[in-house]
């Protein structure tokens, strides 16, 4: 594992200093930016139907105030708490391959030659964290292609 963690860290490295003769190297806080944009609103809306309906479809409203479940009550309950967990995960999954593509869009349309998430991010002064802008830019994606953007989130299978 150290190995491995030593290798990811020499690769970026690489890259880091090979770019950054060549142009500026900007970073964007991804983590930051889904929960001060519209993304986090999105993904709490769809994860809040896919709950409904698991909620449905396990009759979890009957469960409520109940002290002692039978083993059918605790397996459908299991069963819930089972599709709630995959649901995030997917979500989430979706989530970042949606993030990913309107980072790219946002690089290109800003004449960004590179631009990384900060997490792989050492140290670099705030004068290259685009995250700001970013956010305005997911925001006006959003506005725009709502319902589109919902669908590549929810699109669970």
């Amino acid at each position: 594992m150290g190995k491995l963690k030593f290798l990811k860290i020499f690769v970026l490295s690489l890259i880091f200093f090979s770019f950054s003769y060549a142009t500026d190297i900007y970073y964007v806080n991804v983590f930051e930016t889904i929960n001060k944009s519209k993304m986090k609103g999105l993904a709490e809306a769809v994860l809040k139907k896919k709950a409904d309906q698991l909620a449905k479809k396990y009759k979890i409203g009957e469960l409520k105030g109940k002290r002692q479940l039978n083993a059918d009550e605790l397996n459908r309950y299991r069963a819930f708490i089972n599709g709630i967990n995959y649901y995030q995960s997917k979500v989430s999954d979706n989530i970042s391959k949606v993030m990913a593509k309107l980072l790219e869009r946002f690089g290109k349309k800003y004449g960004y030659n590179v631009i990384v998430a900060e997490i792989s991010v050492i140290y670099a002064s705030p004068k290259y964290d685009k995250t700001n802008e970013f956010i305005k830019f997911v925001n006006s994606e959003i506005s725009k292609n709502k319902s589109k953007i919902v669908n590549e989130i929810g699109n669970i299978r």
